[in-house]
């Protein structure tokens, strides 16, 4: 009899520990991995903020740019997930936004400065200093360095701005034809690296090429990135 007690109760506390751990190994991993959003970017209230995004992005740029003709353009809708942890933790599950890039190309840099700072106060965006002091300071800031434009010019000298405009930011690059990396420069302007793209229009190689071929030896990149939708934890 003690023996079959013994058996009985050994076979049974296994099975009482085994449901205490699979309760255990539930409740940690329901409070470290944060329960699945669904999030559709196809919703009304979604499609009708991104429609009044793009509208209001594609027309500051037309003011950013001073109405002059683009010779390559890209586009990109996204929605990106939160980050969730001890460290960063968005108080959004998902974030949406639309980005617009231009690319067009000016005669030199004083047309380039003339460009930027116009089409900035048109839109009413605000001024980016440490650009305007590069390009009316070239010399003290790039001592020796030819500028965008001369024929020795190296790509990448003159840092990109950004600044806040029409409720998102402007992203600014000034680069030339030359610019061995230029690829990479567009890629930057209108990147569709996301979980969750909804629609993108990147530059293609034709435009590439295009701007590679231009006379103009100086190129004015403008991307707006506007977010317009945030979903709550």
């Amino acid at each position: 009899m003690s023996v079959g007690r013994w058996t009985s109760t050994s076979a049974g506390r296994p099975a009482r520990w085994a449901g205490v751990a699979v309760a255990a190994v539930t409740l940690l991993t329901s409070c470290t991995t944060p329960a699945a959003a669904t999030f559709d970017p196809q919703r009304t209230d979604v499609r009708l903020a991104r429609s009044q995004a793009r509208v209001e992005v594609t027309s500051a740029l037309y003011l950013v740019a001073g109405s002059r003709s683009t010779t390559a353009s890209a586009w990109m809708d996204r929605c990106d997930p939160g980050r969730a942890g001890l460290q960063n933790n968005d108080p959004w599950s998902r974030r949406c936004s639309y980005e617009h890039s231009v690319a067009l190309t000016v005669a030199d840099m004083a047309t380039a400065q003339e460009l930027v700072e116009s089409g900035l106060e048109a839109a009413r965006c605000e001024s980016p200093m440490t650009l305007s002091d590069q390009l009316d300071s070239w010399d003290q800031a790039n001592p020796g360095e030819p500028a965008p434009g001369d024929e020795d010019f190296q790509p990448g000298v003159v840092a990109p701005a950004l600044t806040d405009c029409a409720g998102g930011q402007l992203w600014i690059r000034l680069t030339s034809p030359t610019d061995p990396h230029l690829d990479r420069t567009l890629s930057a302007a209108a990147s569709t690296t996301s979980p969750m793209v909804v629609s993108a229009h990147p530059y293609d190689s034709d435009a590439t090429e295009e701007l590679r071929g231009t006379e103009d030896p100086v190129i004015v990149v403008f991307s707006l990135n506007r977010p317009y939708h945030e979903e709550p934890r």
